[in-house]
């Protein structure tokens, strides 16, 4: 004997709907400290925030009594729509722990060029120097580049220099070094092989 449908269909709605029922996210999870849009996304749509991606240098700055430690962060994969510059609070790193979580630290992050490089500090005017090794619209390696330049009154909250926000320098700059005695940022070029 057979059933009519409308029978089984209640039946056949319970069975397929409860082993299919999942939460799904809006898009992939790039971790806690990342700031996602507030609709469907990719990899490459989601704001860097506080998360490391690809830190490349370091560079200890002394602002007002207090020791802060900027990584300067890039995007290699480009899972991120930026790379970022964080500046961590020394005071709150707990150095016993053998793994730290940078969105535990305290951070403030100021997103900038994907291929964040080399840091570069300059003291007297409260100004981080960050490379930037990707040129614009570029096919080849060789085109010029530009430096970053990073406001640091307040490192709890890192801005753009307003007087200028970018250096054109030769291409791929990774180190930088300020001399407070000649008042000079020295740019290494890696491939341009010139300084």
């Amino acid at each position: 004997m057979q059933y009519p449908l409308y029978n089984r269909f209640p039946l056949l709605a319970v069975l397929a709907l409860s082993g299919c029922i999942q939460e799904v996210a809006l898009g992939p999870n790039l971790g806690a400290c990342a700031d996602y849009p507030g609709t469907v996304y990719t990899y490459g749509e989601v704001d860097i925030g506080r998360c490391l991606a690809g830190p490349t240098d370091l560079q200890f700055i002394e602002q007002n009594g207090e020791v802060w430690l900027a990584v300067s962060n890039a995007n290699p994969l480009l899972d991120y729509t930026s790379g970022s510059v964080l500046l961590i609070p020394w005071s709150g790193l707990d150095l016993s722990r053998d793994r730290l979580d940078v969105s535990e630290l305290g951070a403030s992050a100021l997103s900038v060029d994907s291929y964040a490089g080399g840091l570069g500090w300059d003291a007297e005017r409260n100004l981080l120097f960050v490379s930037a090794r990707l040129s614009e619209g570029a096919t080849t390696r060789s085109a010029n580049d530009k430096v970053t330049l990073v406001d640091l009154t307040d490192p709890s909250a890192p801005v753009l220099f307003g007087l200028r926000e970018t250096i054109e320098v030769r291409d791929d700059p990774h180190p930088i070094v300020i001399d407070p005695e000649t008042d000079r940022a020295y740019v290494v070029n890696l491939t341009d092989h010139s300084i």
